[in-house]
């Protein structure tokens, strides 16, 4: 049986600081100008305006100097990483997150350090390193615990994240009722459809259940299709084609799969189009297709590689070997599954080591 675990395909919440969150008052005008910059660019961020992003944080970067304050360094290091986690620029987010933290901390503000330990977090999750992102996130609720708002529930929603990568299910979908409820009662559509993702997750990886997956999912996509977010809803398209390639129904996952991979290359998502080329090679795969395959796994592995996506390049190779050893090429897919085994050493995933040594032997 082929391997048929794919990324962690989860939808994490971000901490969005207000342009008043943290205190400007003692922000020269060069300053001000830097900083207005940077908020044009989280706002360019929310509105899942990529390149618009890009361009506002390097106008901050040009005004950004050896004199800058900490609140500038911490504004411009916050945004940057977070466009670069969105994008799936995994390595990069975390460089990104790590002088976020460094500065939030001399900021000595809680909800600058709660943002950045939250998105350092974030990046350490899909880099299948719970164990230190569940470090971040508990210093983060012990300081939340007092005031549970809409902040505490997103980051609640992320713990569940790391429950789950460490194997307690039913932790984490208490967890993630929990917040769902939260959302429903705020009416906040946007992370009700992130909650509904994630427990499709659970159902669909973990309790095998199709049916209650399928019913997640569904509602994930009509409550982002309700609120326009665009880079969820094709999140929520690559889950269904997953779940329906699961459930042998092949041509629901082709159609589901193109769709995420079509929004994708729309809003500009190159690190995210490494997880959804993946799925699409192991659809194919299933169905027979290992050239095809093949040729879908080596468009993931080329993304991976360029943005630092280390689970990427653990699931790519492995995709690879699997078709070659399909077709019969067992030489050259043994070269792949011993890259596969190298890459494991870096992971903390029991899971993506107890595959390949099952395929080895």
């Amino acid at each position: 049986m082929f391997f048929k675990n794919s990324y962690i395909h989860i939808l994490l919440f971000f901490i969005f600081l207000s342009p008043t969150a943290i205190s400007q008052e003692n922000s020269n005008e060069n300053e001000k100008t830097t900083l207005d910059l940077i908020q044009a660019a989280a706002d360019a961020l929310e509105a899942e305006e990529y390149v618009k992003t890009a361009d506002y944080l390097n106008f901050a970067k040009a005004r950004i100097d050896s004199g800058s304050s900490p609140l500038v360094l911490y504004r411009y290091y916050q945004n940057f990483a977070e466009l670069s986690f969105t994008k799936y620029l995994v390595a990069e987010a975390q460089e990104a997150y790590q002088k976020s933290i460094e500065f939030a901390l001399k900021l000595q503000d809680t909800v600058a350090i709660v943002a950045s330990y939250s998105g350092m977090a974030n990046a350490l999750l899909v880099d299948s390193k719970y164990k230190q992102a569940l470090k971040y996130q508990n210093e983060a609720l012990e300081m939340l615990k007092d005031k549970k708002s809409k902040t505490y529930y997103g980051l609640l929603a992320n713990t569940a994240l790391a429950y789950k990568q460490a194997k307690d299910f039913d932790g984490a979908l208490t967890a993630f009722m929990e917040v769902k409820e939260y959302f429903q009662t705020t009416g906040n559509f946007k992370s009700q459809a992130i909650v509904e993702n994630n427990i499709g997750e659970l159902y669909r990886e973990n309790f095998n259940d199709f049916a209650q997956a399928n019913a997640h999912y569904k509602r994930a996509v009509a409550l982002n299709i309700r609120a326009n977010e665009r880079h969820q809803l094709s999140q929520n398209y690559h889950n269904l084609a997953l779940l329906f390639q699961e459930n042998n129904t092949l041509d629901s996952a082709f159609y589901y799969i193109h769709k995420a991979i079509e929004i994708k290359g729309e809003i500009g998502d190159s690190g995210g189009r490494a997880l959804s080329n993946h799925a699409l090679g192991t659809i194919q795969l299933t169905a027979g297709q290992y050239d095809e395959a093949i040729n879908s796994f080596e468009e993931s592995l080329e993304i991976s590689t360029l943005f630092g996506i280390t689970p990427g390049l653990f699931y790519a190779n492995m995709g690879i070997a699997n078709a070659l050893y399909a077709k019969g090429n067992h030489i050259e897919a043994l070269a792949y599954y011993l890259k596969v085994e190298k890459i494991t050493r870096d992971l903390e995933s029991f899971d993506m080591k107890k595959a390949i040594s099952k395929r080895l032997l």
